[in-house]
């Protein structure tokens, strides 16, 4: 969604950019006009603009199928956020986050990217189009992976979840049996179930953000501010690291 006072240079950069990945130029008709008022070969986009403008298509959702498709609609939506005056966003990998946005920290999710499993691949493109700072908020059962320095999440790639947590386990001196017993977990619920009834989710967790802060302000630089919030549907918060707070309150005033 985009507000109606951001809608002008919205749009612009939505024109500047399509052109320069695309190379499509395109042309901005009024809300409900005909199609039959553009030649054959147009293509027709219609934006979601809420606050005083009528609403076009709001429920369109491209869900592209390949890695590069994937690759390139993050760049272009973080483009779209910096070319429209904002240098620092959210990023969450996908409706997990988008929902905990909007439901448990209040925020506007306009000023989101959607990374989907490519963790890696969206700290480089913020570093590249000048963004400030990014903060990374995601469901431990993906970005659980951060902590053993996993930037692709998909499971295809790598699937170590059990494996840190049952090492962050051992760390704040879980027993053997249960480091086996989480081994044995099928996802990370059953896994946070176990640490629960060990009284082992605040330690393992305090150890988990520092190795995954660790991870992702290597991949960042000095460049680019970084932070992350953890949740699970379960327990909300997990774990935040240093600058979360702080970064929020920038992404939030930038906005």
């Amino acid at each position: 969604m985009v507000k109606a006072e951001h809608v002008n240079p919205f749009i612009l950069s939505v024109c500047k950019v399509v052109k320069d990945v695309c190379k499509m130029d395109l042309k901005i008709g009024k809300p409900g006009v005909k199609k039959e008022e553009y030649p054959d070969d147009a293509s027709i986009i219609e934006l979601g603009i809420v606050g005083g403008l009528s609403v076009l298509g709001t429920t369109g959702i491209v869900e592209p199928m390949s890695e590069k498709a994937l690759t390139d609609t993050i760049w272009l939506e973080m483009k779209m956020l910096k070319e429209t005056g904002y240098d620092r966003c959210y990023v969450v990998p996908g409706n997990y986050g988008m929902d905990f946005l909007r439901k448990k920290l209040h925020v506007d999710t306009a000023l989101s990217v959607k990374c989907s499993n490519y963790v890696g691949e969206t700290i480089e493109d913020a570093k590249l189009l000048g963004m400030k700072g990014i903060l990374l908020i995601g469901h431990i059962g993906k970005f659980i992976k951060l902590a053993a320095g996993v930037m692709n999440t998909h499971s295809r790639q790598a699937d170590c979840r059990m494996e840190v947590l049952g090492v962050h386990a051992a760390m704040n001196d879980a027993d053997a049996a249960v480091v086996r017993e989480i081994m044995d977990c099928i996802n990370t619920t059953e896994a946070m179930e176990i640490l629960r009834r060990e009284e082992l989710i605040e330690p393992v967790m305090k150890s988990v953000m520092k190795r995954i802060e660790f991870f992702i302000k290597n991949r960042a630089g000095e460049e680019l501010e970084i932070g992350m919030i953890l949740f699970s549907t379960e327990d909300g918060i997990l774990g935040k690291s240093e600058n979360a707070d702080e970064l929020l309150m920038k992404i939030q005033e930038n906005g």
